[in-house]
């Protein structure tokens, strides 16, 4: 197979040659600060139950964490929303403390992403998750080091957990395994940990623009 000649050519960090970045490392401000693990959810109890399985089962190697499941609300009030509702609520997590935020109203999924973190400083790490996923046991030892190694750099909006296999600049799929981590100018939402500064400013940027325009 023949690679393509750029995967994501970034002037400040991209490599033609290896599609490595460069490392701009940080203060292990995890160990400092812990980590939060937001969870969005509404009626897929069957999955948000395989998710929080896999959250449970992750090595967290001492690190102070935070679960937070924030669940939106259906106006049927159906009998999978309850069911939701009840895994979330039973569910013990060893590793840390359990937030549960239930809306009174439906947010719909854009909302309830915009509503998911509101970080005061630059130093706070969060990774938010759909119910739809389930995570491999070492994802957090996987993300706490890529945030100590990159975390510094100055155009990093954040880091995803999943592999992305389409190229931003004209939407041409990349069949290509890569384990070398690499700049992609789209977010990944499966597994997104965003950046704190950006984040907060993406967050006052969409509450004074109509996005949906």
């Amino acid at each position: 197979d023949k690679k393509p000649d750029l995967f994501e050519l970034i002037d400040s960090g991209q490599d033609a040659a290896s599609w490595s970045i460069y490392r701009f490392k940080q203060p292990d401000i995890i160990d400092e600060n812990g980590f939060r693990i937001i969870v969005l959810t509404q009626k897929r109890h069957w999955s948000l139950d395989r998710l929080l399985k896999s959250v449970e089962k992750t090595e967290y190697g001492g690190a102070k964490v935070e679960l937070e499941i924030r669940i939106d609300y259906d106006t049927e009030e159906s009998y999978d929303y309850h069911k939701t509702v009840a895994v979330a609520e039973h569910f013990r997590f060893s590793h840390g403390t359990v937030h549960i935020h239930k809306y009174t109203r439906n947010e719909g999924l854009q909302l309830a992403w915009l509503n998911a973190w509101k970080p005061i400083s630059d130093d706070e790490r969060a990774v938010i998750l759909e119910d739809d996923l389930e995570l491999s046991p070492l994802w957090f030892n996987w993300l706490k080091k890529a945030w100590n190694t990159y975390g510094g750099r100055s155009d990093l909006g954040g880091i995803s957990l999943c592999r992305q296999r389409m190229r931003a600049s004209d939407s041409q799929h990349i069949m290509v395994d890569r384990d070398e981590p690499f700049l992609y100018r789209l977010p990944g939402s499966f597994g997104f940990s965003p950046n704190a500064r950006y984040w907060r400013q993406f967050i006052n940027w969409v509450r004074i623009t109509d996005v949906q325009h």
